[in-house]
C-alpha cells in the first residue's frame, strides 16, 4: 500500500527534516509540498492525499483555516487523515478535536515519526483507502476538476509539462503528473508500458512486435490506436495479460 502525503510547513530546516525521516518509508510518496495555507489548499485540491503533515502556524492563512477551509468546500469524507506538528503543545486539544491521527512536536524524532505512519497506515487499512481505484477518480483539468470512473480510461500519455488522459468520452488534460496517476491507479487493470504512456489493459486488442524487443501495442477503441510498450516493460505486460 502506498500512502500519498503532502507536507504543509513553513520553515525550510525543518521541512526538509520531515521529508528526510518520510524519504527511508518506501511505502510513502510525498506528492507536493506547503509553505503557507494557500497554497496548502490548491495542492489539497489538485492531489487529494492519503495523509497531510500540517504545521498549525502557516503565513497567508493557518494550517488550520486552510483545512478547515477546504472540508467547507468538498466534505470531511474527502479529507486526508492529518498528523499535526508544531512547536507548541499548547495546540494538542485543537489538534484532536479535529481528529488528527497524531500530533509531533518539533525537532523531529524519526521514531515517534515512523510510530505516526504506523497509526496513519493502520488508519488507511480501516478506511478501505489503499491505492486500489475502487472509486472515483479526480483530474484537474486547469479550470474544473472532472470526476472520472477509472474503467473509462483507455490510456494516459504525458507530453511535455502535462500528461493527456484519453477516455471514452475524449481527452482530458491535466498537470498531474504520469508517475501521480499511475500511483493513483495501482491495483487497477494499468501498466505504465513507456516512460510517457500509462495503458488500461483491459482495452488491448492487439500486440505486434517492433523491433529491439519492443511491441506495440493495438487497442479496441474506434482508431485502433497504437501504443509504444519499451523493451523493460514487455515482460510485465505479457505477464500481466497471462501469456503462457
Amino acid at each position: 500500500m502506498k500512502l500519498r502525503a503532502i507536507v504543509a510547513e513553513d520553515e525550510p530546516l525543518a521541512r526538509e527534516e520531515l521529508l528526510e525521516v518520510l524519504a527511508r518509508d518506501p511505502e510513502v510518496v510525498v506528492v507536493g509540498e506547503a509553505e503557507d495555507g494557500e497554497t496548502l489548499f490548491d495542492l489539497l485540491s489538485r492531489h487529494r492525499p492519503d495523509a497531510l503533515f500540517l504545521d498549525i502556524e502557516m503565513p497567508r492563512r493557518s494550517g488550520i483555516q486552510a483545512l478547515e477551509r477546504w472540508i467547507a468546500r468538498h466534505g470531511a469524507e474527502a479529507a486526508p487523515l492529518v498528523v499535526f506538528t508544531t512547536a507548541y503543545e499548547r495546540y494538542a486539544l485543537e489538534a484532536f478535536n479535529l481528529e488528527a491521527v497524531d500530533y509531533l512536536l518539533k525537532p523531529y524524532d524519526a521514531a515517534r515519526v515512523e510510530r505516526a505512519l504506523r497509526r496513519l497506515k493502520a488508519r488507511l487499512r480501516e478506511r478501505g483507502m489503499s491505492s486500489a481505484p475502487a472509486g472515483k477518480l479526480l483530474v484537474d483539468d486547469g479550470e474544473r476538476y472532472v470526476v472520472l470512473d477509472p474503467k473509462e480510461i483507455l490510456y494516459a500519455e504525458r507530453k511535455e509539462r502535462e500528461i493527456v488522459v484519453h477516455t471514452l468520452r475524449g481527452p482530458i488534460r491535466s498537470r498531474m503528473a504520469l508517475a501521480e496517476l499511475e500511483e493513483r491507479l495501482q491495483g487497477g487493470p494499468f501498466l505504465r508500458v513507456h516512460r510517457s504512456f500509462l495503458l488500461n489493459l483491459d482495452y488491448v486488442d492487439s500486440i505486434e512486435p517492433w523491433a529491439n524487443g519492443a511491441y506495440t501495442v493495438y487497442l479496441k477503441d474506434a482508431n485502433q490506436t497504437a501504443i509504444p510498450v519499451s523493451r523493460g516493460a514487455a515482460k510485465a505486460l505479457f505477464d500481466r495479460l497471462g501469456r503462457r
